[in-house]
């Protein structure tokens, strides 16, 4: 072969070499620039299955595209909760990164999101699906503290973000309300240069006219610090531009007892961030025509309700923090308020009123005045000044609160400090009655102004009852103006002072016309570990609760009915009657003591829940010039022994002790009736139990036209009560028959005497020289006694037979009357009547004057022959 062919081949593979070099270079340049177009469809299908893998629902994503140089879009992305309904859609979304900037240190990006929803739908239970969207997900552990780390380098970053076309709407059980045309836009050159951020927005909602909310301001990220308050710098503005609060209301339901809200809002909010916690800032916020309600459900399903109505609601504070405290200066005042509450639903209590009833009360003007400062950490409040300016209540309220930490997962973090809490206050009883309604229980009253002063000292370690009890001290001065309750009316002052869990309360009180001098004494550790769940209150350490009091001159009425019924079923019940009426002059002592645990269900369940053992003590009343009228008890027992129920009472003074859950007189209690001394003598239960006797002597007045109870004239009866306060039970028909039994042998045996009297007279008068009451002045009573005993003695001789050596009459047995008649009555059983006559007649012919024949007169008349 020649040189001449072998060249030309040589430079054809060079050709075709160079030619499948470019080809691959070409190819390779095409595969780099379409390979991100390409991964589109796998990078679409890897963000839809990692948002699925994040909530309970289902996403969705139209495309996704993947340019050369950093830039990413992505059309049509959807989410679903699980029932199916929207929750969020993004229309359009765009991120331009240079990356090649990024490889220089310099770190930039632009992010466009242009038509975005999100849909938020309230359960039937009122929470909302978005709550339970998101999965839970194990806890990142947090970094360790690293004191000597030095602040990180703030990088060389610029972004510009911006939001438009934005719509969110909640779909509310009672409406719906949506923001819309929502905006937002973040300009940021540096970190450590301000970046520029706007919002606007317009929130409307069914029937309502949309409202304007806009903001701007400049922020910036100090060097070193974080995404927090302490590395901010910058201003920021927020205008509220006639705002409708309608379209608020389910914003503020989501997480709060508002149940409806109407009016309008307008307002400022200008803050300057100097970094380190240095902020200053000025507040203005007006609502007109501000209507809102709230309603919260308590445990035993009963719904407090309150409604609070205002012209104009304003509000305005400044702001200022030097170092780590913070200063807040402002004043809040509401113009025409009106504020209505009451309770709806609850169980239904027997023998109560159903509650319900609301409490209105209209305030011209309300005016809050603060001057506080505070410091984050630990979390403390200096409160300088808090003024109140208004009808219902006025006055200051100043003191320091430390460290007020959250206690976390029961351990003792957090410790609440209370240093000289001061409050000097005044209020007019009128006014708060009219606020506070159906929560009082009684009626206060007043017109004129009343002095509140208290004093707080202490710490706790967390906010439960107990812990707050028993770390608090306090003193107290009330002005109570006028207070009527339980037939009580009141007015004075009440002193409290609280120490170590343990409450003292006095009080110098006016009380019905009269005085009335309180002291008690009450372990709040009891009522605390018995509002505690599943506690029995009971505790060795802690002292018996102590009540008493000293009455001078206090004037009883129908209303004192169950207090005075607990001394004597004669006060029960009268509160209740219309003709029920108590009266007469009050003067008592009284020290009890209740040494016991108390449960919670105990204390719900008031006064017939409370365990009546523990009570221990001493008293002493009077009631002079004593009333009692229409009292059940006291009406029957007089009218059946034939007294008129309108009778006179005068009481003495009764001393008594309580023990074992029962009040028991020292004496008998004596009450003179219509004239008659009588006595009463036993106890009554706490639990209204009776166990008493009546001792009641009969008078002519008392036994009237019952001639049969003549012989017991000047006898003492005892009358057994038992039952209850509510309905005592007068023992009166086994009395009764006892009464008719000893009357019939009072009365056989009085008739005895007479007829025997004059018998022996009719015999043996002229022998005796007409003296024959004097000789059987001894003789004829005991022999009486001995008929009354059933001896049946031997009077035949007296009466004219001869009385033999056995002891027996002149004709032995057959001259014996009570022989005779027992006889009789044998035959007469054995069903032999005629021969029982001639005995019958016999009697009745011949032994007429003994006292056999008299006591047995009838029955031998009816059956002679």
């Amino acid at each position: 072969m020649s040189e001449e062919t072998t060249t030309p081949r040589k430079k054809g593979l060079l050709r075709r070499l160079l030619k499948w070099a470019v080809l691959g270079l070409v190819l390779l340049v095409i595969f780099v620039a379409a390979a991100p177009y390409a991964a589109g469809p796998l990078l679409r299908g890897t963000v839809v299955s990692q948002v699925e893998k994040q909530v309970h629902g289902r996403a969705s994503l139209d495309s996704l595209s993947v340019a050369p140089l950093g830039r990413l879009a992505a059309q049509g992305f959807a989410l679903q909760d699980a029932s199916g309904r929207p929750v969020a859609r993004v229309e359009k979304l765009e991120v331009q990164a240079k990356l090649m900037a990024a490889l220089g240190g310099h770190y930039s990006a632009r992010v466009d999101v242009d038509g975005f929803e999100v849909h938020a739908f309230q359960e039937e239970d009122g929470t909302w699906n978005v709550e339970r969207l998101a999965k839970e997900s194990a806890a990142s552990e947090p970094e360790p503290d690293d004191d000597e780390a030095e602040s990180p380098h703030l990088p060389n970053v610029s972004a510009y973000v911006r939001v438009a076309n934005g719509l969110v709407v909640l779909h509310a059980l009672d409406g719906t309300t949506e923001v819309r045309d929502l905006s937002f836009s973040l300009g940021l050159d540096h970190l450590d240069k301000p970046a520029k951020v706007a919002f606007g927005a317009r929130i409307a909602g069914d029937g309502i006219e949309p409202g304007e909310l806009s903001g701007q301001g400049d922020l910036t990220l100090a060097a070193g610090g974080v995404l927090g308050l302490d590395g901010l710098r910058g201003t920021f503005e927020l205008s509220i531009v006639s705002l409708v609060l309608d379209a608020l209301e389910p914003l503020l339901v989501v997480a709060s007892p508002v149940r409806n809200l109407a009016g309008r809002l307008d307002g400022q909010i200008d803050l300057t961030f100097h970094g380190g916690l240095a902020i200053e800032g000025d507040v203005r916020l007006d609502a007109h025509d501000l209507d809102l309600v709230t309603e919260t459900e308590a445990e035993d399903g009963s719904v407090a309700t309150m409604e609070l109505i205002t012209s104009l609601f304003s509000t305005n504070l400044s702001a200022k923090s030097e170092g780590a405290r913070f200063t807040f200066v402002g004043e809040t005042s509401l113009d025409q308020l009106e504020v209505e509450h009451g309770t709806r639903g609850g169980p239904v209590v027997e023998d109560e009123e159903p509650s319900g009833i609301p409490a209105r009360v209209k305030e011209p003007r309300l005016t809050i005045a603060f001057d506080a400062s505070a410091v984050p950490e630990p979390a403390s409040v200096d409160l300088t000044r808090l003024a109140f300016s208004s009808t219902l209540l006025s006055g200051e309220i100043n003191g320091k609160l430390r460290d007020l930490r959250e206690v976390q997962d029961g351990a003792d973090a957090g410790l609440l400090v209370v240093e000289e809490l001061h409050g000097d206050l005044r209020w007019i009883p009128d006014r708060i009655a009219a606020l506070l309604g159906p929560m009082i229980p009684g009626q206060l009253s007043g017109a004129d102004e009343e002095p509140v002063s208290f004093t707080v000292n202490g710490r706790a370690r967390d906010f439960e009852t107990s812990s707050l009890v028993e770390g608090f001290s306090a003193q107290a001065n009330i002005g109570v103006g006028r207070y009527q309750n339980a037939g009580l009316d009141l007015s004075g002052a009440i002193q409290v002072v609280v120490e170590a869990g343990i409450a003292t309360m006095t009080g110098d009180l006016g009380a019905n016309g009269g005085s009335l001098d309180l002291e008690s004494t009450i372990d709040l550790r009891h009522f605390a570990a018995a509002a505690a769940e599943g506690s029995d209150g009971a505790a060795a350490e802690r002292r018996p609760t102590r009540f008493a009091l000293r009455a001078s001159g206090v004037r009883a009425n129908s209303e004192l009915s169950p207090l005075l019924g607990q001394l004597h079923p004669a006060f029960a019940g009268l509160e209740a009657l219309k003709n029920g009426a108590i009266g007469g002059l009050i003067n008592a002592q009284l020290e009890l003591d209740y040494d016991g645990p108390l449960s919670a269900e105990e204390l719900d369940g008031g006064w017939d829940a409370i365990p009546k053992a523990p009570f221990t003590g001493r008293g002493e009343i009077g009631i002079d010039q004593a009333v009692i009228a229409g009292s059940p008890f006291l009406s029957k027992a007089l009218a059946q022994l034939g007294v008129d129920t309108s009778t006179d009472l005068r009481l003495s003074p009764l001393s008594f002790a309580v023990s074992n859950g029962r009040l028991t007189y020292d004496k008998p209690w004596a009450w003179n009736v219509s004239g008659s001394d009588t006595t009463f003598a036993g106890s009554v239960g706490l639990d209204q139990s009776m166990d008493l006797t009546w001792s009641v002597p009969l008078t002519e007045k008392l036994i009237g036209k019952s001639e049969f109870l003549q012989p017991l004239l000047g006898q003492t009866v005892r009358l057994p009560i038992s039952g209850s306060l509510k309905a005592p039970r007068l023992e009166w028909s086994g009395v009764l028959s006892d009464l008719v039994r000893t009357a019939l042998a009072e009365t056989a045996k009085q008739k005895a005497k007479e007829e025997l009297t004059k018998a022996i007279g009719d015999q043996l008068g002229e022998e005796l020289g007409g003296k024959v009451g004097e000789v059987l002045e001894g003789g004829v009573g005991g022999v009486l006694e001995d008929l009354g005993k059933g001896k049946g003695l031997d009077l035949g001789g007296i009466l004219g037979g001869k009385k033999d050596s056995s002891g027996s009459g002149s004709g032995g047995d057959s001259n014996d009357p009570a022989q005779i008649l027992l006889q009789a009555d044998q035959l007469w059983s054995d069903g032999k009547q005629q021969e029982a006559g001639v005995l019958y007649t016999r009697l009745r012919d011949k032994f007429k004057f003994t006292t056999v024949y008299l006591l047995n007169k009838s029955r031998i008349k009816d059956r002679a022959q």
